[in-house]
């Protein structure tokens, strides 16, 4: 980051197990609506102590242009990754024009926290065990219980 590098040990079975569900999840339900696919993506965003390249944990695939222009991007949180996630990433997306949600997965819990752009600025939303996750940005529904 910046210039320096830094040691990350890789993500946790879990981790890698509700990305992969999540993944899963999100998929089959955008293939039953647009011939699109989730996919990992690399973005390149300025945080408050300069430009940083980040790999987030998910985003739903669509036309060409939305690898430099998301709409929606999902992070699973880690006891190691949740301070750069809520704080780094978040204010570092956010000033991504094209971004409309940010979204954070607990790893431990069932349980997400949704940032959504408004006209009237970023509002948060959570949900828990038993809600559906409305994705607006996509227009997509995903029980929780399915992640």
């Amino acid at each position: 980051m910046a210039g320096e590098v830094f040691a990350m040990a890789g993500a946790s079975k879990v981790h890698g197990t509700l990305a992969l569900n999540l993944e899963s999840s999100v998929d089959r339900s955008l293939a039953l609506v647009r011939p699109h696919g989730c996919w990992r993506l690399r973005l390149r965003g300025r945080s408050p102590i300069g430009w940083r390249r980040y790999a987030p944990d998910l985003g739903p695939n669509a036309p060409k242009d939305y690898v430099g222009a998301p709409k929606l991007v999902l992070e699973v949180l880690s006891d190691s990754t949740e301070p750069v996630d809520r704080r780094e990433k978040l204010l570092s997306y956010r000033r991504l024009a094209s971004l409309e949600e940010y979204v954070l997965v607990d790893q431990n819990k069932a349980w997400m926290e949704a940032y959504r752009r408004t006209p009237a600025g970023w509002v948060q939303e959570v949900y828990g065990s038993g809600e559906s996750v409305r994705f607006t940005s996509i227009d997509l529904a995903v029980p929780l219980a399915g992640c």
